[in-house]
């Protein structure tokens, strides 16, 4: 057929076809017209080819199709003929790409390197996710995710990788663990994404956090950045994945995702969902970085914003349970838990040393306790130093000190929260990216999954790894044995639902080769 909004050639002899598709071609670019007008703009064109009888009869005819609109003696196109025209273009190249799945919109390569040179390891990852891409599509995003074993070349680092992907947008961040079809250490992960732009592409944006907003949370005028950036680059994403500072013991390790997430999310919301993590040093707390570009950079946020014409599914999974239905209320004292009350018929109940409460709520020992609690990773690993989580925004903290019967705890909580102690188990957590990754393409009917994105908590790595199991591999399994999967594992996770920052997760976007219906 035709294209009937194409150009039409100049002609010497018209026939009825040539007149009905530039007769359409006219109407298109300008309406309502009368006959005469419709006459006039075609004759101008390509001369006295046809009559205005046979112009007027051609309009007719449209008008019989439900093409075209007749009012007050003027023509028009329908719109609901041009909405049927477009959706039968659109399932049209959706159906012909599901019978053809060698020519892809979207394609995803996930390479890694343990190359002890932070240069070589860089270019060899980014090298393995290249060779990858096999239908010469141009870049649109690159994603690294590494150890802090690279950390005196970061930069390097960097070079490396765009060696290999140029100019194509870059995002990332140091780790607690990374993800390349498996759970890896001291390693550097590079996923590449090809696509036409019109298909799938990246704007990255990077942003200071200034030391004063771990106190005040104050993320106005950082919110109205991102979205002046994000409007001037073009029509509204359709997700991002932002990537933030982590943990460190030079802000007590805290964070400021829960003040800027709220900012993002309720004050002055984005108009698209946000994913993604909170970066990681390998757990020493020392220093965390980001890559954007080509700089590295230390206690800034990087948002990655995505616009695609293509399937996508984001779910996620909690894998903590409570190990009772008791919750307690929290008082503190100089930043440490000092006594916790249980909530009793609504209310709290008589107060008690947060230690008494705590060991016996986690059935462990004081001696156990004292031993392990300095080491953070220790704590999450044996998986009995268990955290709390704040009931009001579902966050966990894990215990890290102890003066006393206080015990201090990772920052997400404050005085009068309401709290409960949780445990996970092996099975759950190595089910979890398994059941994410089937609810995410359910939820978007993906029926051509071509990569997956994982943010997962640092706690599946620590205590999986320390009982030889893999959830990756769990996931990689019959239908999705040869699905690329990255990711990495982080301090926090940042989901677009009903509570912005998790911990305890396994987050997952799935990208589908399918145009959204």
């Amino acid at each position: 057929m035709k294209p009937i909004l194409e150009s039409a050639p100049a002609i010497s002899v018209m026939t009825r076809q040539d007149a009905k598709s530039i007769i359409l071609q006219i109407l298109a670019e300008e309406w309502p017209l009368s006959a005469k007008d419709v006459y006039n703009r075609l004759r101008a064109r390509h001369g006295p080819h046809i009559t205005y009888q046979g112009v007027h009869k051609i309009l007719g005819q449209l008008v019989l199709e439900d093409a075209v609109s007749l009012e007050n003696k003027r023509y028009a196109l329908r719109l609901d003929w041009i909405r049927g025209l477009r959706k039968f273009g659109e399932t049209t190249e959706k159906k012909y790409l599901e019978q053809d799945v060698r020519k892809p919109y979207l394609e995803v390569g996930v390479g890694y390197s343990v190359e002890p040179d932070a240069f070589m390891a860089g270019k060899e990852a980014a090298a393995k996710a290249l060779a990858q891409i096999k239908h010469g599509k141009p870049l649109q995003l690159t994603l690294v995710f590494t150890s802090s074993v690279y950390e005196s070349a970061y930069e390097r680092l960097s070079e490396g990788v765009r060696a290999v992907t140029r100019k194509a947008p870059l995002a990332g961040c140091s780790t607690f663990g990374e993800i390349a079809n498996r759970p890896l250490t001291k390693s550097v992960v590079v996923m590449i994404f090809a696509a036409d732009k019109e298909d799938f592409s990246a704007q990255t944006i990077c942003l200071p956090v200034l030391p004063e907003q771990y106190h005040t949370g104050d993320f106005k005028e950082t919110a109205a950045e991102l979205q002046r950036q994000i409007r001037e680059s073009g029509r509204t994403p359709d997700f991002g994945i932002l990537l933030l500072p982590g943990y460190t013991k030079t802000n007590n390790l805290s964070t400021v995702a829960p003040a800027l997430l709220k900012q993002l999310t309720v004050k002055s919301p984005l108009s698209f969902p946000l994913t993604g993590g909170i970066a990681g040093d390998d757990w020493h707390f020392d220093r965390n970085v980001l890559f954007y570009e080509s700089k590295i950079y230390t206690d800034y946020l990087v948002l990655i914003a995505i616009r695609t014409r293509l399937k996508f599914g984001i779910a996620v999974k909690h894998s903590y349970a409570p190990v009772s239905a008791n919750k307690f209320k929290v008082r503190m004292k100089d930043g440490l838990i000092s006594e916790l009350a249980k909530i009793e018929h609504g209310k709290p109940g008589k107060w008690r040393p947060c230690a008494e409460v705590y060991l016996k709520e986690t059935g462990i020992s004081s001696m156990y306790f004292e031993e392990v609690v300095p080491f953070m990773k220790e704590v999450i690993t044996q998986n009995k130093a268990l955290p709390l989580k704040n009931v009001n925004n579902n966050l966990l903290s894990f215990p890290f000190g102890i003066k006393g019967t206080s015990i201090l705890f990772q920052n997400m909580i404050v005085d009068g929260d309401v709290v409960q102690v949780m445990r996970t188990s092996t099975s759950e957590l190595e089910a979890a990216p398994s059941a994410v990754l089937r609810e995410a393409i359910n939820k978007a009917g993906i029926h051509i999954p071509v990569s997956a994105l994982f943010f997962s908590c640092s706690a599946f790595e620590c205590i999986l790894s320390n009982q030889n199991r893999n959830e990756i591999a769990a996931l990689r399994k019959g239908e999705f044995k040869s699905l690329p999967v990255g990711g990495f594992y982080g301090a926090g996770e940042v989901c677009p639902f009903s509570y912005p920052q998790a911990s305890g997760t396994a987050l997952a976007i799935v990208f589908g080769n399918e145009l959204k219906g």
